[in-house]
């Protein structure tokens, strides 16, 4: 069962288009600027991407006033 976005926040790129730092939550998803713990905003919910055939949680960040994905 597919569960439905309830939201208006932003969706995380897909993960093969992120750099290593960007997968690691140590930059931000959308333009790469390094997160410091007073702007990094988690995306909503669980993610979640296949790896080796395996289905592996991945929870991403973000700035919290990035212009390409962030909120103010």
């Amino acid at each position: 069962m597919m569960r439905q976005r309830t939201s208006d926040r932003p969706l995380p790129p897909p993960i093969g288009t992120l750099t290593r730092q960007q997968q690691r939550g140590v930059e931000c998803a959308f333009c790469a600027v390094t997160l410091l713990p007073s702007t990094v905003v988690d995306f909503e919910g669980e993610h979640y991407f296949r790896r080796a055939g395996m289905r592996v949680r991945w929870y991403p960040r973000h700035c919290r006033t990035c212009p390409k994905g962030g909120r103010p």
